[in-house]
């Protein structure tokens, strides 16, 4: 007696040093026996409601205590609290029915917070969800409950227990904001399916950061109507790697502000990944995969719109696509395994639809700028339309003159008569030295000099020149904007640009037509410009 009083004692300590003030809420006292085999669901239900109805200054704390293992059915745990934060400190260890237990049971996970404020789950603890009944030999497949879901629980704080053996996603973060999951141990046997490590749906500013997954699936999985989520220090595999989806099977699905850096991949089937399919909507955006290790990877990188799950019945529905953009590889090295046609080192299995070719302007622009002629293109071909994010073309260039061409070719094009836009271009801090004709935007460009006069054009907006310098021997304008009088060039900015003759009889001029913005510090003055 005078033992178990002392290892409460003890555990009160380190539970107020570690997290302030607390009124601990012992499931023992509430009934539990921590045998593994008596059903302690009632017990948990009672002490749950006591804590969270609980009106303290200091923090209500579950408590399961250490060396014990506590037998629980499916069990939901929901608030609102009385207190702003609610800690469960997991010492000892949960385990769940196998499948034949939950006949009859409505709940889609076997332990389901709902609606809780500042609930903070933390302990050294195992969480066993005893899956393996769920697992169907392959290719069968069925719709397996969750391990523990989260849902609706903003300020959600996961730290230090060890979650094993999901009947299906072992941590389901659900409709919640301001999550944070750190030293987490995530386990299954890598041919279990189904069993994702961590699966962020609906929710945002979510952390996971420093933890170890093994699983069947997919490490982290972060799908529809997510955004401002940062994965970090994340160790991975067996599994399926990191992935941004599937995303298109809602209709419209939208993940944004994405960051995964600084993670190992060991022995995953898959890397770093965004899966759409086909038919759906929606976009994926803003996304950065940075300092990522691969070891023995069978497909490092992958990014497929056209992500069938079973490969069987898959339809070819080419009206829509998810539309994926502003995707950032940085400093990623590692080893892959892949030894056929079907896995690839790096896979981009893109829609016609809906893809951002900015890195395609960007590699062109560098070929471009590294010319050593006098008279550099970029070509952008007709009839087409092309999604370009922001992005920004740099200098100094080796070449006097560098031209974007909207080229056609069909020679019985028109110049103008086009669709679409070109948005959000920046060019900085380029030297001139000697170009004929250093800055251009020309909606009626011809190449052939026979094109008929169209009224409709493609679109210029939001193009900004800082930072330009040099000479130029053109007898003509040195700045020559030439936009469309029915599509007008729009929020054209010009700032710290200086663009001399090279001849000193000679001086600079501007041509400018139909073009809307503004100028600063701009010499030859450009006059359709606002000067600022």
């Amino acid at each position: 007696m005078e033992h178990h009083l002392f290892t409460i004692f003890l555990v009160v300590c380190i539970a107020s040093s570690a997290m302030g003030a607390t009124t601990l809420f012992n499931v023992m006292n509430y009934g539990a026996i921590g045998n593994g085999r008596t059903d302690d669901s009632q017990a948990f239900s009672r002490a749950w409601t006591a804590a969270c109805q609980a009106q303290t200054s200091s923090t209500p704390t579950v408590y399961v205590p250490r060396k014990r293992t506590f037998f629980l059915s499916p069990l939901q745990f929901s608030g609102p609290c009385k207190s702003s934060r609610i800690y469960f400190l997991v010492s000892g260890n949960l385990i769940a029915p196998v499948k034949t237990a939950w006949s009859g049971n409505h709940f889609d996970s076997w332990l389901l917070f709902y609606g809780i404020k500042g609930l903070v789950i933390k302990g050294k603890g195992v969480i066993d969800a005893r899956g393996s009944s769920w697992w169907p030999p392959k290719p069968c497949f069925n719709d397996p409950a969750h391990g523990m879901i989260f849902r609706r629980c903003n300020g959600l704080r996961l730290d230090g227990f060890t979650k094993i053996n999901g009947p299906g996603t072992h941590i389901l973060i659900q409709a919640c904001n301001d999550v944070v999951a750190s030293n987490l141990r995530i386990i299954a046997p890598g041919d279990s399916p189904n069993t994702d490590g961590i699966n962020i749906a609906s929710s945002k500013g979510v952390q996971i950061r420093n933890s170890n997954i093994a699983t069947g699936d997919d490490c982290i999985a972060i799908t529809a109507g997510s955004s401002d989520i940062s994965v970090s220090g994340i160790t991975c595999g067996p599994g399926h790697g990191i992935s941004i989806g599937s995303l298109g099977s809602g209709g419209s699905d939208v993940v944004e502000n994405v960051r995964v850096w600084n993670c190992t991949l060991k022995g995953t089937i898959t890397g770093v990944r965004i899966k759409t399919l086909q038919g759906g909507k929606g976009y994926a955006r803003n996304i950065s995969f940075e300092g990522i290790k691969f070891i023995a990877v069978d497909n490092p990188i992958q990014i497929e719109q056209f992500y069938c799950p079973l490969k069987v019945n898959c339809q070819n529905d080419t009206s829509s696509a998810v539309a994926i953009s502003d995707v950032l590889f940085s400093t990623i090295s590692g080893t892959s395994i892949a030894e056929n046609e079907y896995f690839s080192y790096v896979l981009f299995m893109c829609s016609a639809i809906l893809v951002s070719i900015t890195m395609a302007f960007q590699s062109a622009w560098k070929e471009a700028c590294e010319n050593e002629s006098n008279n550099a293109k970029v070509i952008v071909p007709g009839g087409k339309t092309f999604l370009v994010s922001a992005t920004e073309f740099e200098g100094p260039c080796k070449s006097r003159n560098i031209t974007f061409e909207d080229n056609d070719s069909d020679d019985s094009s028109p110049p103008t008569g086009g669709s679409g836009f070109a948005k959000n271009i920046r060019f900085s801090e380029i030297n001139f030295i000697e170009a004929d004709n250093p800055v251009i935007i020309d909606q009626y460009y011809c190449p052939h000099k026979k094109c008929a006069n169209k009224t409709s054009a493609v679109k210029i907006s939001d193009v900004t020149y800082t930072g330009l310098h040099g000479t130029s021997i053109s007898k003509n304008a040195t700045i020559n904007f030439s936009c469309s009088e029915v599509v007008p060039c729009t929020n054209i900015i010009l700032d710290d640009v200086h663009i001399t003759s090279a001849s000193q009889k000679d001086s600079t001029s501007a041509h400018c037509i139909n073009a809307q913005g503004k100028a600063h510090l701009v010499t030859p003055t450009v006059n359709c410009l606002s000067n600022i």
